[in-house]
């Protein structure tokens, strides 16, 4: 059982986002290891400003405020130390083996799953977590059909939110506990590494082979000229993959 992660635990039925209550809850002194909890998300929020489909009693969607004895330049890796307990915690909960794409997708017979939103509030960092566990096809928005999926579409069998939720807090205070040595075994698992690539900037779109990630986590691509490439806020899609 988790000691510090869910020491203190807000249940909401319905929220804009569990990431923007938790930024407040930060500023207002909510304590290491706070989270919020949300039936519905009404205004969910992904990477790079996109929408979070988060429909009620659909899946488990929660943020972790965590103030860890850290640099402000290793707050990025949270993003990796939580997609690593999220893939553990559905093989706990659903047997499943899923895939980590980079930087903060986890993905299920290349369908995403669920996805991190990691944000600073003052000292605090904010990591919002959506896992898909009820939906159906029909469930998800139009444009995200076939490429997005939930736990018990893909496994056909029921997913215990409850077990799901234990097995995730677990995860989470396994990751993010000092020394932070997970970054090799996030490197080991993801499913990025060593495959074909298109990188989409803000200024350029190019095709090259992730060779791996540099200390601080940012992708290193090998572009068509054979220059590497350090990839931080890119869309990063692995060719061949559905894209999510």
């Amino acid at each position: 059982m988790a000691k510090w992660a869910g020491c203190l635990i807000r249940r909401e039925a319905r929220v804009d986002s569990t990431n923007a209550q938790a930024r407040v809850w930060a500023r207002e002194g909510a304590p290491h290891g706070a989270v919020i909890i949300a039936g519905e998300q009404t205004a969910g929020r992904g990477r790079r400003g996109r929408g979070w489909s988060s429909g009620p009693g659909m899946g488990l969607w929660l943020t972790v405020i965590v103030r860890p004895e850290a640099e402000a330049a290793e707050y990025p890796k949270l993003t990796f130390a939580a997609a690593l307990a999220v893939a553990d915690a559905c093989r706990v909960a659903a047997s499943v083996d899923a895939e980590i794409k980079w930087p903060n997708d986890v993905l299920l017979d290349g369908r995403k799953i669920a996805g991190i939103l990691l944000e600073k509030e003052g000292a605090a960092g904010v990591i919002g977590i959506g896992i898909n566990v009820r939906q159906r096809e029909k469930d998800f928005p139009p444009e995200l059909r076939g490429s997005a999926a939930s736990l018990e579409m893909l496994t056909g069998k029921p997913v215990s939110m409850a077990a799901l939720e234990r097995a995730l807090l677990e995860e989470i205070e396994r990751r993010i506990n000092a020394p932070w040595d997970f970054m090799p075994e996030y490197a080991a698992r993801c499913a990025t590494i060593g495959r074909a690539v298109r990188v989409a900037e803000a200024e350029r779109e190019y095709i090259g082979f992730a060779e791996g990630l540099d200390a601080l986590g940012a992708l290193l691509v090998r572009d068509e000229e054979g220059i590497v490439r350090r990839v931080l806020a890119g869309d990063v899609s692995i060719r061949g993959y559905r894209r999510v």
